[in-house]
Parts: structure tokens; C-alpha cells; sequence
């Protein structure tokens, strides 16, 4: 019997030790509150640690930090870092921007089993040198310093190493792998560099062996990032050696306000559907035989204008260049950004130049990853603001499209476009394809617009289709005296449809000058006007079967009958412009479409 009642009172005593979870907690209580009212220097790191008194409890942690101002409000945004989702923030260096007012805040909400949320009190830090500029390296958030290497496992960031010399002129990455989605937060650099008074003419980045950067950690920061201030005498940033540098996420891989020269391989890629570009400076120069690859959402390369631009004597900034063999592949999509935007594959403040070397550009507008109401306001693959030139057997194939969208979502696409008064499109023993088909309801496509078009011992074809109005060569803007479209010892085939009819009188080929020399050919096919000269702006001038034509009349044209006559677009243009053009004969009413003009012989 008693024997029993010890077996009763120990499975009793067992129940009970289950029934109170063995001493373990019931309800998750934040025991230990994260330090507050502390102060950091920049360049300075700090850790904050929050306490629990049950860790079996816990199901996340999710550090947040506060931005904005009081003026404007303050919002919680959470940060995204390894370390934001762990009990322990680490930040291993403060930058000048972080403190902003001076002032950091942080808390930590902590979710626990049953889904409920705890908060800890805000974490005040006070940034005593915020108002300052402090010159400083950092790799992925850790500060680099000359003589030093960081290894990038020990700061359990990757594998490899990023190394500064003495000088603090040259960085090298040796077979670095460094995943940003284990720093501290959303706005962590792989490697930024900011200088007030950094001496040298030029700062090395060196890639030795296989590198690879990513962020998937948010889009709203530079993975690369050179800001040099106003007393700096940095003017290039360059990129060598014989390895491999792939960068992946963040808003701009590369940014500089200065030029990038790049000198290694490389590869761009994308993390997410929000906007990711490639190289974004003042002058990008591709040097010879390097091979970029990339698949974006935003442009490959982008010049910024400066007020350097405006100093006598200094650089001419704004310039893209691709040496002889070098190769580029680009694919890249319309970033899904709310609001109306321009969107480019690459755009030059100054003059863009291809010599000797091949780009292949694929850009598409992809209108179901837009929102209802937002749209493309231009689309370009090549845009820039002096000229294009493609000199010394460069090749260039670009493919634009559009597609699944009912509503107006690109205003206008115009492929190569050079947007000033005075430049030109050049291409000079080289061959361009251009492919586009514009699905959308208003938007027109241009496959080359510019002041002038040059096509000298090269070849150029254009294939393009929309729903609105197709102009596949068009050069009749900005001062008139330099406005031509000139065909040397060249072969030129143009197409252009109109996908939903004639909804407009759309004309194919639009120039103020045209000339043809050498032994050239001009094939175009056209459901709209084929040719379109510019005269004169003055009184309608219609069909004259008596008028003696002056510019096309030097020239073989096919089909043989075709009559040269004037014509105008009074319902396109104002000012009543008139053109010369060709008419099938017979059939004056309207201009003839499918057109071959030849130099004779």
C-alpha cells in the first residue's frame, strides 16, 4: 500500500512540475531595456541588446529606427540588416548622414509565440560630431583605414578580403563575397568612400579572382559609392585587374561624382522589381576589351551634369565612351515606380561614343508591373544631350517593347535620341539594327531622332511598329542650317507599321536636309508616308502636277512612274510646313509608301 501511495505522489508531483512548465515563463516580459541617452562619435560603431525572460518565447525581433524631422513628422521604418532581426543590433561605424540632427533613435519590437508584439523604450543616441565632416572608408558598414584589410568572414559579412594601401589611393578586392543582407540595415554601403580633401588625381579599385557583391537588403542606397566634396582633386575612379567584379541590387551599383573608368569585367544584376541601374558619374569610360553583362530594372550608364562642366579649363564632364573590343549586353525593364518617369538603358548628359566596340540593348516596358495611373513619360535606349557616334566597326543591336497594358502608359519611345539643337547621330563604318514594337494605346515610337543623322560607309535597319504614330528617322529639329539627313556610301532599310490603321498620316522618314552620295540605297516600307523633306513654312501648298522638283530629283527612285511632289501636314503641324515627297502615279491624293531611292549610277 505504500508502496502505491509514493507511485500517486510522485506522478502528482511530475504533473505539477508540467503543468508550471518546469519553472519556464508563461509570458514573454522584456527584463532588460536597450542603453539610451549615450553618445557616438562618427566613425564610431555601438551594439544595443535587448533582454527577455523567457528566450523560447520569443518568435521575432525587429529593430526599428526612426527618420524624418519634426517639422515633417517622424515615421518607424524597420531595418533590415542580420542583426536588426536578433536581440542584438550591431552598428559597427556611425556616418556623417546618420545623425543628421544629431540625434539616432532606435526600439525593438519583439513578437512573441501567440503573435503578440512588445516594444521596447526608445534607444536615444546622440551623434556628438554630426555637424562635421569626417573623411571615411567603410565595406559593408566596418571602417577601413589605410594599411588595413578586412577580412570579411571574421565581421561575418562573406568570404575574402578588401584591403586599402597605405597611400589610401588603392582598394583591393581579393575573391571577396560579401552579402549585405548581413549588415546592420537597409542603407549599408558595400564600399563608400567620402572625402572632403582627398588629394589624388585618381582612386583604384583593384578586383583580383572572383568577386561578388549583393544587396537584398533594400534599393534606396549605392552599393558603390565615391562622394568626393568641394576640396577634393579626385577626378577618376578606376576599375582593373584581371578578375571579376558582380554587383547585384541596391538603387545604383556604382556611384561617383566623378568619372569611372572601368578596366576589369563585370556583371550587373537585379534583387527585386523596384528600380536597380549600373553606373551612374560624370564621365563613364568602358576601356578596351571589357565585357560587361547586365540585367536591370533602370539604366546601365548615366553621366550627370556638374558645375565642373561650367569651370574653364576643367573636364568635359557628361561623356560615355566604349572602346575597341569592348562588349556590352544589357537587359533591362521599366522599374514598377509610381508617378510619371523617363526611363533609359543608357543616358548621357554629354556625348555618347562607341569605337570599335558592340552593345546589345534589350529594354522592356512591362505594363502589368505598373499601377493603374502611373506611366513611362519617355523611353529611350541611348539618350543624350550632345551627340552619338559610332566610329571603327562598332556594332550596336537595340530591341525596344512594350506589351499587356489597356490604358495610356508610355507617352512617347524615341530608341537613339539626341536632345539639343545643334547634335547628330553618327555612324561611321559601323552597322546599328534597331527593332521596337510600342504596344500602348498613345504613345509614338521613333527609332532615331537628332538634329542630323550621318550614315557613312555603314549600314543602318530599322524595324519598328506601334499602336501610334512609327517615325523611324526624324531630323529636322533645332537650327536649320545644320539639320540633314545624310546617306554616304551607305545602305540604309527602314520599316514602320502602324498596328491599329491609319490613325494617323504618319510619315516614316521626316527630314529638313537629305542627301545621298557614294553608292547608297534607301529602302523604305511604310503604311504612312515613306519620305518627307522639309521646304519651306509659309501657305498650304497642295498637289501641283506642274510643281519641279528640286531635291529628289537627283536620284534614281523605284518604283520607276513614282511622281516628286509637294505636300503638307496641316492637321500634325502648325505653320502650315511643307514637304517634298513621292506619289505613285495616278494616285496623288496620297504619298507612296513603299519607296527605294538610289544614288545613280
Amino acid at each position: 500500500m505504500k508502496k502505491k501511495v509514493a507511485v500517486f505522489v510522485f506522478t502528482a508531483l511530475f504533473a505539477l512540475a508540467a503543468l508550471v512548465g518546469c519553472g519556464k515563463a508563461d509570458t514573454l516580459k522584456i527584463v532588460k531595456q536597450p542603453a539610451t541617452d549615450f553618445e557616438v562619435a562618427v566613425s564610431e560603431g555601438f551594439t544595443l541588446t535587448v533582454g527577455v525572460n523567457d528566450e523560447s518565447l520569443v518568435k521575432s525581433y525587429r529593430w526599428q529606427t526612426r527618420k524624418g524631422n519634426s517639422k515633417d513628422g517622424y515615421e518607424w521604418v524597420d531595418l533590415k540588416g542580420d542583426s536588426a532581426r536578433k536581440k542584438t543590433l550591431l552598428n559597427p561605424c556611425v556616418t556623417s548622414f546618420d545623425g543628421g540632427d544629431g540625434e539616432l533613435c532606435y526600439r525593438c519590437l519583439i513578437t512573441d509565440v501567440n503573435d503578440v508584439v512588445f516594444q521596447t523604450e526608445t534607444s536615444v543616441i546622440r551623434v556628438t560630431d554630426a555637424d562635421k565632416f569626417v573623411d571615411l572608408i567603410t565595406v559593408g558598414g566596418y571602417p577601413l583605414k589605410a594599411g588595413k584589410t578586412i577580412d570579411l568572414a571574421s565581421v561575418g559579412l562573406g568570404k575574402g578580403t578588401v584591403s586599402l594601401n597605405e597611400a589610401g589611393d588603392e582598394a583591393v578586392f581579393e575573391n571577396a563575397v560579401l552579402n549585405l543582407a548581413n549588415s546592420v540595415c537597409d542603407y549599408t554601403h558595400a564600399f563608400n568612400m567620402t572625402f572632403n580633401d582627398y588629394q589624388s588625381d585618381t582612386f583604384t579599385v583593384k578586383i583580383n579572382g572572383e568577386n561578388s557583391i549583393i544587396s537584398n537588403c533594400g534599393v534606396d542606397y549605392n552599393l558603390f559609392n565615391f562622394d568626393f566634396r568641394e576640396n577634393s582633386k579626385c577626378e577618376n575612379v578606376v576599375f582593373e585587374g584581371d578578375g571579376l567584379l558582380s554587383l547585384a541590387g541596391g538603387k545604383t551599383a556604382i556611384n561617383a561624382n566623378t568619372r569611372v573608368t572601368v578596366e576589369c569585367d563585370m556583371i550587373f544584376g537585379k534583387m527585386s522589381d523596384e528600380a536597380a541601374s549600373g553606373i551612374s558619374a560624370y564621365d563613364i569610360i568602358v576601356t578596351d576589351g571589357v565585357r560587361i553583362d547586365a540585367d536591370l530594372n533602370g539604366f546601365l550608364f548615366k553621366t550627370v551634369e556638374s558645375e565642373k562642366m561650367k569651370e574653364p579649363g576643367g573636364l568635359i564632364y557628361g561623356q560615355i565612351v566604349i572602346e575597341n573590343g569592348a562588349v556590352i549586353n544589357l537587359t533591362t525593364s521599366a522599374p514598377a515606380q509610381k508617378g510619371r518617369n523617363d526611363f533609359y538603358g543608357i543616358a548621357a548628359a554629354g556625348c555618347v561614343s562607341l569605337r570599335g566596340a558592340t552593345v546589345n540593348m534589350m529594354l522592356v516596358a512591362d505594363g502589368k508591373r505598373f499601377p493603374d495611373g502611373h506611366s513611362i513619360n519617355s523611353l529611350s535606349a541611348i539618350f543624350s544631350k550632345g551627340e552619338i557616334s559610332l566610329f571603327d566597326g562598332s556594332r550596336l543591336n537595340i530591341t525596344v517593347s512594350s506589351s499587356d497594358h489597356d490604358k495610356n502608359f508610355i507617352y512617347s519611345a524615341t530608341i537613339m535620341h539626341v536632345f539639343n539643337n545643334i547634335g547628330k547621330i553618327s555612324i561611321i563604318d559601323s552597322e546599328v539594327s534597331i527593332k521596337g514594337d510600342l504596344d500602348d494605346e498613345d504613345g509614338g515610337m521613333g527609332a532615331v531622332s537628332a538634329p542630323a543623322v550621318e550614315v557613312i560607309r555603314g549600314n543602318l535597319d530599322i524595324d519598328i511598329s506601334s499602336k501610334g504614330d512609327p517615325i523611324a528617322i526624324e531630323s529636322w529639329k533645332g537650327i536649320r542650317e545644320s539639320n540633314r539627313f545624310l546617306i554616304a556610301d551607305s545602305y540604309v532599310r527602314v520599316r514602320s507599321r502602324s498596328t491599329d490603321g491609319r490613325r494617323f498620316l504618319k510619315y516614316c522618314v521626316y527630314a529638313n536636309g537629305f542627301e545621298m552620295t557614294g553608292d547608297s540605297t534607301l529602302d523604305i516600307d511604310t503604311d504612312g508616308v515613306a519620305l518627307a523633306i522639309f521646304k519651306q513654312v509659309g501657305t498650304i501648298a497642295p498637289f501641283d502636277k506642274n510643281y519641279k522638283p528640286t531635291v529628289l530629283d537627283k536620284y534614281d527612285i523605284f518604283p520607276s512612274d513614282a511622281v516628286i511632289n509637294r505636300w503638307y501636314l496641316d492637321d500634325v503641324m502648325t505653320g502650315c510646313p511643307q514637304y517634298e515627297t513621292v506619289y505613285a502615279k495616278g494616285e496623288t491624293e496620297n504619298p507612296i509608301g513603299r519607296l527605294i531611292i538610289k544614288t545613280k549610277s
